[in-house]
Formats: C-alpha cells, sequence, structure tokens
C-alpha cells in the first residue's frame, strides 16, 4: 500500500497515452532496471487511463482490438463527456529501502483480487483478461498491491 504523506513523495498526474508513456520513462530511472520498470510502469499506466479513467472494459477492448479502433476510441473518449476531466495520478514514494510507485485513476474500479492469486502463468492462462497486470507483476516489480475498489495500485521494488 501507498506510504501516506512524507518528504519522499512526488506527485504526477496524466491523461493520455503519451504522458503515461513520457512519464514512466522518466520515473523509471528512479528504479535498479529501469527498462523493466518502465515496461510495468507504463502497464499499471496504461490501465488506469484505458479501464479506469476511460472505463473501456476487457471485451470492448477486445472488440476495439479486433477492429483496431482501440487508438481512435481512446481519443474520442478523452474529449468526452464524463471522461474528459479525469486525471490518473501517480506517486513515486522512497522509504526504507523501498521505492513506491503509487497509481490512482477516477475509475469505478474491478474485481482486482482474482489477478493476483496463484501461479502467475496459470492466471494467464485461464483468463484473457489481466494481461497488462500479470505483466507488470511478473517482470517490472517485486511488490504489487491493489486497494479499496480497485483504482489505485502500489508497485514496488526493493533498493540495494
Amino acid at each position: 500500500m501507498c506510504q501516506p504523506g512524507g518528504e519522499n513523495r512526488v506527485s504526477y498526474s496524466f491523461r493520455s497515452p503519451s504522458e503515461a508513456r513520457d512519464l514512466a520513462r522518466k520515473l523509471s530511472q528512479h528504479a535498479p532496471e529501469p527498462p523493466r520498470a518502465e515496461m510495468g510502469l507504463f502497464e499499471l499506466m496504461m490501465n488506469a487511463i484505458e479501464h479506469g479513467n476511460l472505463e473501456i472494459g476487457a471485451h470492448e477492448k477486445r472488440n476495439l482490438l479486433a477492429e483496431d479502433r482501440l487508438v481512435e476510441e481512446i481519443q474520442a473518449r478523452l474529449t468526452d463527456g464524463p471522461y474528459k476531466e479525469r486525471l490518473a495520478k501517480v506517486d513515486i514514494i522512497k522509504n526504507d529501502g523501498v521505492l513506491q510507485y503509487c497509481i490512482t485513476d477516477e475509475g469505478k474500479g474491478f474485481d482486482w483480487a482474482r489477478f493476483m492469486q496463484g501461479d502467475t502463468d496459470a492466471s494467464l492462462n485461464e483468463s484473457e483478461f489481466g494481461r497488462g497486470i500479470l505483466l507488470a507483476k511478473s517482470i517490472g516489480f517485486d511488490g504489487l498491491a491493489y486497494s479499496g475498489i480497485g483504482n489505485v495500485v502500489t508497485a514496488s521494488i526493493k533498493l540495494k
């Protein structure tokens, strides 16, 4: 879980995939292995944008990808009604030998518990959803924890 307050916390906000890409690249430089952290951060930040703030469900995303319309739909929602004012936030926190990235979106959340249990490969094979979470969990971070309704995720890396 994200640690409250503290001098070692810096916050950033983002809305779009390009902002997420740039911010993931920048914030990953604090990690011992920046390429791995960048990949994991970008996956989690894109989840915050697509599934959280823009409310693109997993089935809908699959259909949009099949029709090659996902980018178009993201751009449309970024400028539309209930979605256009939403921001996602990432806090970076360094404390006690641990680097944490806390990502928060303004979405309705999801049932995160089923993606956080058991063997990563088995979970991936049983579900067509949650690939970004599983990728971030297995490649980018030492720990990954969701809280509340699922619109807050804390990714942690042990510092040497």
